[in-house]
C-alpha cells in the first residue's frame, strides 16, 4: 500500500473510532489457500461511523469470530452495532473493547 494511502485510511480510522456509535457488518467471501483443495470462507467486515463522522473502512479476517472486531475497535469507547451477530460470542457494549 502506497504510503499516502496508509495516512489516509489512519485519518478515516481514527475519525471513525471517535463516533459514539460504529456500524459493523461483514460479508463472507471465497478465498483460494495455495496447495488446498477447497477455498476458505473469509470476511471482509465494513466499519461505518456516525454522522458527525461520515467515513467507513474495511478489514479481513479468515474467521467470523469476535477477534477481528475486538481487535478493530480495541480502546474505543463507541457503541458497536453489528447488523448479524452469528459466531460472535459476546453482545455489543458501550464500555471499551479490550
Amino acid at each position: 500500500m502506497s504510503g499516502t494511502l496508509v495516512v489516509l485510511v489512519a485519518l478515516m480510522t481514527a475519525k471513525i473510532l471517535r463516533s459514539r456509535k460504529i456500524h459493523t457488518d461483514d460479508t463472507s467471501v471465497p478465498v483460494i489457500v495455495p496447495g488446498e483443495t477447497k477455498t476458505k470462507t473469509g470476511h471482509f467486515w465494513a466499519y461505518c461511523g456516525d454522522d458527525q463522522h461520515l467515513y467507513s473502512v474495511y478489514d479481513f479476517t479468515l474467521s467470523h469470530c469476535r477477534d477481528g472486531p475486538a481487535r478493530w475497535l480495541r480502546g474505543t469507547a463507541a457503541m458497536s452495532r453489528p447488523t448479524r451477530t452469528e459466531g460472535m460470542t459476546a453482545s455489543p457494549s458501550s464500555r471499551r473493547v479490550a
